[in-house]
C-alpha cells in the first residue's frame, strides 16, 4: 500500500464511517450559519492518543500500548500498511486553549487540521516503536500464530477491516494550523508520546483485567447498552 498524498483543509474528503460522515455534515451546517456574529472553528484532530482519567483503549496507539504493558504482545488487526496521522493528547488540549484565546471573527467557518506532519506514520511502524519500547514484547497479526486470547481478540477486532486491509488509509498536512492559530505548536512526536504513555500506564499499574473491560471500548459498550435495552434505536437512554 503506497503512501497517499497528504491532504490539507481544502482536499476532497471521503468519510469511511458514519462517525466521520457526521463530522463533515456538521462542518457543512456550521459554514451555512456563519456570519459576522458567528465565526466558528472546526478542529479536525488526527488520531488522538495518550493517558487520561477516562482513557479509551479502542484508539490505535492506546490499544497497542495497553497490549504491550499487560500481555507483552502487540497484535495488529490488519496488515499494518495503512497510513494514519497521530496526535498526542497534550497537543489537543493546547489547540483548544489557543482557539479559546484567539479572537477569531472573520465571519466564516475556519477549518484547521490539528497535528504535525512527521506524525503521519504507518500503523505497522507505530506498532514496531511500541514493541521495541517494551522488553520481551512480541509483534504479530490477528489470526496468525499465537496472539491475543478470545476476550482480547473480540475487543481489538475491527469490522471495518476486511481480509487484513484497513481502507482508512490517509495522510494529512498540518501546515495551516501552525501558520494560522496564534501560539499553537504541536510539540509531541509519536515516539516521545508513546514513551510517555507507556510510563503512565505502568505507573497506573494497568492490569489485563482492567485493560479488557468493555467500558474502555466505545462501540462495544454502546452495543452492549443497546442489546441490554438501556439505549433505544436512536441511542438515547430508555
Amino acid at each position: 500500500m503506497g503512501a497517499p498524498d497528504a491532504l490539507d483543509e481544502e482536499g476532497v474528503v471521503s468519510p469511511q464511517t458514519p462517525y466521520s460522515l457526521n463530522k463533515i455534515q456538521i462542518e457543512t451546517d456550521l459554514a451555512e450559519i456563519s456570519d459576522k456574529d458567528f465565526s466558528p472553528i472546526a478542529l479536525r484532530l488526527a488520531t488522538v492518543f495518550g493517558f487520561s482519567p477516562r482513557i479509551r483503549f479502542d484508539v490505535v496507539i492506546n490499544m497497542l500500548c495497553g497490549m504491550a504493558i499487560t500481555d507483552k504482545k502487540v497484535v495488529l488487526n490488519s496488515n499494518g500498511q495503512a497510513w494514519r496521522p497521530h496526535l498526542y493528547i497534550d497537543d489537543v488540549c493546547e489547540a483548544f486553549r489557543c482557539c479559546i484565546e484567539w479572537n477569531y471573527n472573520d465571519g466564516k467557518l475556519m477549518i484547521l487540521n490539528v497535528g504535525r506532519n512527521d506524525n503521519n506514520l504507518k500503523i505497522l511502524d507505530v506498532a514496531k516503536i511500541i514493541q521495541q519500547s517494551v522488553p520481551g514484547c512480541t509483534l504479530s497479526f490477528l489470526g496468525q500464530g499465537e496472539n491475543a486470547d478470545d476476550e482480547q481478540t473480540d475487543l481489538i477486532k475491527d469490522r471495518k477491516i476486511n481480509d487484513g486491509v484497513d481502507k482508512r488509509n490517509y495522510r494529512v498536512a498540518f501546515d495551516k494550523i501552525h501558520a494560522t492559530l496564534p501560539g499553537f505548536e504541536a510539540k509531541w512526536t509519536v515516539e516521545v508520546g508513546i514513551h510517555q504513555l507507556l510510563k503512565d500506564l505502568g505507573d497506573a499499574k494497568l492490569t489485563k483485567s482492567l485493560f479488557t473491560q468493555r467500558d474502555f471500548y466505545r462501540l462495544q459498550q454502546i452495543e452492549h447498552l443497546f442489546k441490554s435495552g438501556k439505549l433505544n434505536e436512536h441511542l438515547q437512554w430508555n
